[in-house]
């Protein structure tokens, strides 16, 4: 809403969009687990595989299993509805 009001002033009314951000919001901050972590994508799970894939590239310290039954070691497991 504020880059709307924003471009249509004067000072804006020549640009597309602006690179507003919130001090300290979650897209402005690395994301990390404090530990390893190990998510589990079943193969089963249509699509788990491709959503668990681009939460890893955002999350540092995820690590993924596509294991047909889930392992010991996982930490987390992801459904994909």
């Amino acid at each position: 809403i504020a880059e709307a009001v924003l471009l249509c002033s004067p000072a804006y009314q020549n640009q597309t969009s602006l690179p507003l951000c919130v001090s300290g919001e979650l897209e402005s901050e690395s994301l990390a687990f404090s530990k390893p972590c190990t998510l589990w994508a079943s193969p089963a799970n249509a699509g788990a595989l491709e959503l668990a894939t681009e939460i890893a590239t955002a999350v540092a310290g995820l690590t993924i299993s596509t294991t047909d039954d889930r392992p010991a070691s996982v930490t987390h497991m992801l459904l994909y509805l």
